[in-house]
């Protein structure tokens, strides 16, 4: 009996196995469950991976379908620089179909900048990433030219007028820029030859500009380091007309020192220049009027006898960053240009030094505060100066308005 039970209850458990193998193989498997799909991204600019991309970019996501409006923010989409954040403005365009992503500061120059998208992002249908989406673009070594001063088709401008211009970042490399200016629109236009190479966006003129001419000028820049380049358009300004009114105003010396090349130490109590002794004089121009049109400009100051200063080579240049006078722990002088200007003498034994070159400075000087606003004094022997006296500085005359 115990055998016929074992073997009675062996039997049902291979009827039911069997039978539980039969309906496995004659059943149909439940799906796995599976993430919701993500809106389908239909194209993307600048195109992923895009090398030399103007920092002036457009910069969009469109999709397949309308996005949820609510879910488009500063939140569900950045654009970022490294691993920091770019303030952007957004605007859902194409009937919600893209997302236009504007940057609120300019994109860093040769950089690798990211686009990500976030899950919260949803489309109209709900449909959201199952992760963050991005891509990626480098920017160009170059920005382009753009914000000219002159301003174009400025009507009144002075004929020692500098020309500046948005300038490319000076740590994206070795920048050139190439300056094209003259009567001529079409040659303008169509030149390669340039007139003048700078590694600064602002060319100053070493001849005056034709009074009651327009002038017409661009600018060619590029990277010498990444080989990006940029050639902006023509613009023009119309210099002043002969006989102008004019007036004038005088741009006092606020401090003045000498550098004794011999003992790598300051005079800091005269005005000086020799074979070994570079006397530096720094203004003010922060009172001056920065509308003012200059007409042209020189830097007197009481020296010598007339016939002294032409035949002692006396010159001025420009310091070429901020320097301290006088200031303690100073080992070298500082960096300076070549000659802007001879030193002639006067009938009233100021020394006058004057050219187009430090008036167009002067007008910089006034319209864009360019710094520094210090001088250096030079000759082949010993002059002083008299650097506090009623008429020493740049006098300034300028076109009444």
């Amino acid at each position: 009996m115990r055998a016929r039970a074992r073997l009675a209850t062996l039997g049902l458990l291979g009827v039911l196995a069997l039978a539980a193998a039969g309906c496995g193989k004659d059943q149909v498997a439940a799906p796995e469950p599976t993430a919701q799909l993500g809106p389908e991204v239909e194209a993307v600019f600048p195109p992923a991976r895009a090398a030399h991309v103007p920092c002036e970019t457009e910069i969009w996501v469109r999709f397949h379908e309308p996005l949820d409006p609510t879910t488009v923010d500063v939140h569900s989409v950045f654009l970022k620089l490294d691993t920091g954040r770019i303030l952007v403005h957004l605007a859902l365009l194409d009937s919600g179909r893209t997302i236009a992503i504007q940057p609120l500061e300019p994109l860093a120059v040769l950089r690798t900048h990211t686009v990500e998208l976030t899950p919260s992002l949803k489309t109209a249908s709900g449909a959201s990433f199952a992760q963050t989406y991005f891509w990626q673009f480098k920017t160009s070594g170059v920005r382009r030219l753009a914000e000219p001063d002159p301003p174009d088709r400025t009507p009144f401008e002075s004929p020692v007028s500098p020309l500046a211009w948005r300038g490319t970042d000076a740590d994206a490399g070795t920048i050139r820029y190439a300056v094209f200016a003259g009567e001529d629109s079409a040659a303008v236009a169509v030149s390669t030859t340039p007139g003048a190479l700078t590694s600064d966006a602002l060319f100053l003129p070493t001849a005056p500009w034709a009074l009651g001419h327009r002038i017409y000028w661009r600018v060619r820049v590029e990277n010498l380091d990444s080989g990006d380049q940029d050639s902006g358009p023509v613009w023009s300004f119309q210099v002043a007309p002969p006989g102008a009114p004019i007036d004038s105003v005088l741009v006092r010396l606020s401090r003045y020192a000498s550098w004794d090349t011999r003992l790598n130490a300051w005079n800091c109590s005269a005005l000086t220049s020799s074979g070994f002794s570079i006397g530096m004089v720094q203004l003010d121009f922060g009172p001056i009027d920065s509308t003012l049109t200059v007409a042209d400009a020189y830097f007197g100051c009481i020296g010598p006898d007339p016939n002294v200063p032409t035949q002692r080579n006396a010159t001025m240049h420009a310091i070429l960053r901020p320097w301290s006078l006088c200031a303690a722990g100073v080992t070298a002088p500082p960096p300076m240009s070549d000659a802007i200007a001879s030193g002639e003498g006067d009938p009233s034994s100021r020394v006058r030094f004057a050219s187009t070159l430090l008036a167009a400075r002067v007008q910089a000087h006034v319209r864009h505060q360019l710094a520094p606003a210090q001088y250096a004094l030079r000759s082949t022997s010993g002059m002083t100066y008299t650097a506090f006296e009623d008429g020493a500085g740049i006098r300034i005359y300028y076109y009444k308005r």
